[in-house]
């Protein structure tokens, strides 16, 4: 939610070295190397695309804070967290964490209803299965992006289908799904 923070050159990977400071460099901690762009291509896309589905879906673009609660009467929260089961761990050893974030044009104040998303993270140093929410009636999930892939996304209307009840995380990444 709220403006995503990216900064000039953090698209084609782009490093000042840790220093976060450089307004008195004049070298390249400052100076855009505009061929990381073709160098580092598969992750430009990457956020293209990432820019791109945030825009398609106003899910991702709500006006107010969440609440966890049904808002809307469907039956679904506004957001609901999760782990790798369908409950939250909040534990200090817990690596993983889970959402599922309700598209219903009265969750998110748009014209029409968005899509279901769900958002699964494995910070931890092996891969970890995530179970699935049940889909809605008449709907599946399907695979949007996937961190531990490259590029990791797949253009809209071509996402694979998830045909089990779990997803599976590689460690040190994180997945998007959603539902249709």
């Amino acid at each position: 939610q709220g403006t995503p923070m990216i900064l000039s050159g953090d698209e084609v990977q782009f490093s000042k070295d840790g220093n976060n400071n450089t307004y008195c460099h004049d070298n390249k901690l400052n100076w855009l190397d505009w061929d990381l762009q073709e160098k580092n291509k598969e992750y430009f896309e990457f956020c293209r695309q990432m820019i791109h589905f945030r825009l398609r879906h106003p899910c991702l673009r709500r006006e107010f804070f969440f609440q966890g609660r049904d808002l809307s009467g469907n039956k679904l929260l506004d957001i609901d967290w999760m782990g790798v089961d369908l409950w939250p761990d909040w534990g200090s050893d817990s690596h993983c964490l889970a959402f599922m974030l309700d598209g219903s044009k009265a969750e998110t104040g748009a014209l029409v209803d968005d899509n279901i998303i769900y958002v699964a993270f494995n910070t931890f140093w092996e891969v970890k299965n995530f179970q699935l929410p049940r889909a809605q009636k008449n709907q599946k999930w399907f695979l949007v992006a996937d961190t531990a892939k490259i590029p990791g996304i797949w253009e809209d209307g071509k996402e694979p289908l998830i045909e089990t009840e779990y997803i599976t995380v590689q460690p040190r990444t994180s997945v998007i799904l959603l539902q249709r």
